[in-house]
C-alpha cells in the first residue's frame, strides 16, 4: 500500500515538473519586453526555476525515500520470515519438552511406589531383626566364653540403634560362628585373679574347650559368666580333651615329610 501511494506521489511530482520547464521555456523564449512588464516575467521565469529545482530536489528526496522503504520492507519481511521459523522450532521444543516431562513423571511415579515398597519391606525386615538380635544377644550372654561380652554387647546396641547393616552384620557374624570352629592361643582364668595362657578350641557356638600351656589345666566351657571355665579332674575326661587340642593343632599345622638320608647317594 505505502509503495502505491508513493508511486502515485512521485509520479504527479514529475507531471508537475514537467509542466514548471514547459512554462520556463515559454517565458524564456518570449520576446524581450520593455519596463515593469518585462522585469515581472522574469522574477516570474526566475522564480519558476526555483521552485522547479526546489521539486527536483523534492523528487530525488522521494525517491531516496522509496528506496528506503523497499529495502526496510525486505528487511522486515527476513526478519518475519525468521521470526516465523523460530515459532516453528519453539512450538517443536515445547512439544519434546512436555513429553520428556511426562516421560520423567511417569518415571519418578514408578520409582516412588517402588520405593514405598522397598521401605515396607525394610521396615519389615527391621522390625523382624530387631527382637532377633536381642534374643540372640541374650544366649549370647548365657553361651561359652568366646568374647561373650563384646558380642552380647554388640548385638544389643545394633538392635537400639535399629540400623539394618549393623543388625545384620552382627546376626551374620554370629551365624557364621555357629558353623565354624576355631584354635586360638588366649588367657584363662584358672583360679581368682590368677589367668595362663593356654590353647582354646571353638566348636561352633556348642562348647569350648581349653588346656593351658603347661597342661595343668584342662577344662570346657561354662554357661556361667562369674564362672566361664569348668576345670576337670577326671583322667579320662582330661585326656578326651586334650587329644581334641591335638588334633586341631595338627590340622592347623602341616606334617613334615622325614626322608631317610643316604650318605654318598647309594643306588
Amino acid at each position: 500500500m505505502f509503495r502505491k501511494a508513493g508511486d502515485r506521489r512521485s509520479a504527479a511530482l514529475g507531471k508537475f515538473v514537467g509542466v514548471c520547464l514547459v512554462l520556463v521555456a515559454v517565458l524564456a523564449g518570449a520576446p524581450v519586453l520593455l519596463g515593469s512588464e518585462g522585469s515581472d516575467r522574469q522574477a516570474l521565469a526566475e522564480r519558476i526555476r526555483e521552485e522547479v529545482d526546489r521539486l527536483q530536489d523534492l523528487r530525488g528526496r522521494a525517491v531516496t525515500v522509496r528506496e528506503e522503504q523497499t529495502g526496510l520492507r525486505a528487511r522486515l519481511d527476513a526478519e518475519m520470515a525468521k521470526l516465523a521459523a523460530d515459532l516453528v522450532r519453539v512450538e517443536e521444543d515445547t512439544a519434546q519438552a512436555r513429553t520428556r516431562a511426562a516421560e520423567l513423571r511417569d518415571r519418578l511415579d514408578a520409582a516412588l511406589v517402588a520405593e514405598g515398597r522397598d521401605v515396607r519391606a525394610l521396615e519389615t525386615l527391621r522390625s523382624a531383626l530387631q527382637p532377633a538380635a536381642l534374643r540372640m544377644a541374650e544366649r549370647v550372654a548365657k553361651g561359652i566364653p568366646y568374647r561373650r561380652v563384646e558380642r552380647a554387647q554388640a548385638l544389643r546396641e545394633a538392635a537400639q540403634r535399629g540400623g539394618l547393616p549393623a543388625l545384620w552384620t552382627e546376626i551374620e557374624e554370629e551365624l557364621r560362628l555357629m558353623k565354624t570352629r576355631e584354635l586360638l592361643n588366649a588367657e584363662v582364668e584358672v583360679a581368682a585373679g590368677r589367668r595362663k595362657h593356654a590353647y582354646r578350641v571353638r566348636l561352633g557356638l556348642i562348647n569350648e574347650l581349653c588346656v593351658t600351656e603347661d597342661g595343668a589345666e584342662v577344662g570346657v566351657a561354662s554357661h556361667v559368666a562369674a564362672a566361664p571355665w569348668v576345670f576337670l579332674t577326671e583322667p579320662e575326661e582330661r585326656s578326651r580333651v586334650v587329644r581334641a587340642v591335638e588334633i586341631l593343632q595338627e590340622r592347623r599345622t602341616p606334617r613334615l615329610s622325614v626322608v631317610p638320608f643316604v650318605e654318598g647317594g647309594g643306588k
